[in-house]
C-alpha cells in the first residue's frame, strides 16, 4: 500500500468516526495499519496510535475479545516504545481491564487494573483522584472475584 493510500485510509477512518460509523472506521484503520507498521516498524508511535483507535472502536462496538487482544498488543507496543512504567500505559491498561470485565475474565481484568493502579500511583501519587478511582474499581472487582470464588 502506498503512503498516499495509507494516508487516505486514515482520513477515511477519521471521517467515519465523526459520523459515528464505527465498523467502517475500524475497517479503514485495519486496512492502513500494515502499511504504517511496514514503513515505521510495528512499535512506532504511529502504529501505537492506530492500534489505540482500533481497540477503542472495537470496545465501543462491544467486540470485547478483539478489544482485549488489541489493548494487550497496544500495551506491548507502548512498553517497547516508552518503557514498562510509562504514564501513557495507564489508559490502555484500564481499557484492557474493562474489556476483560465485559468478558467476565476476572483475574486478567484484575491484573490489568493492578498495572494501571501501580502506574498511576508511581506517576500521580496515592492521593490523586485518578489513583483513587482506579483503586475503588479494583476493590469492587476484588469483591466480585470473591463472590465468584464462593459459588
Amino acid at each position: 500500500q502506498s503512503d498516499a493510500s495509507a494516508a487516505m485510509c486514515l482520513q477515511l477512518a477519521e471521517a467515519c468516526k465523526q459520523l459515528e460509523a464505527w465498523p467502517q472506521a475500524e475497517e479503514a484503520l485495519l486496512r492502513c495499519v500494515p502499511a504504517y507498521e511496514e514503513r515505521n516498524g510495528c512499535c512506532s508511535r504511529k502504529a501505537a496510535s492506530i492500534w489505540s483507535d482500533i481497540a477503542a472502536l472495537r470496545l465501543r462496538q462491544h467486540k470485547y475479545s478483539d478489544a482485549a487482544r488489541d489493548y494487550d498488543h497496544l500495551l506491548t507496543i507502548q512498553s517497547v516504545l516508552l518503557g514498562d512504567d510509562a504514564v501513557e500505559l495507564i489508559p490502555a491498561a484500564e481499557s484492557l481491564a474493562k474489556s476483560r470485565v465485559m468478558l467476565q475474565e476476572w483475574q486478567p481484568a484484575k491484573q490489568a487494573l493492578q498495572r494501571a493502579l501501580t502506574l498511576s500511583q508511581i506517576h500521580h501519587g496515592t492521593d490523586h483522584s485518578g489513583s483513587q478511582r482506579i483503586e475503588q474499581i479494583l476493590q469492587s472487582l476484588e469483591g466480585r472475584i470473591q463472590l465468584e470464588d464462593e459459588r
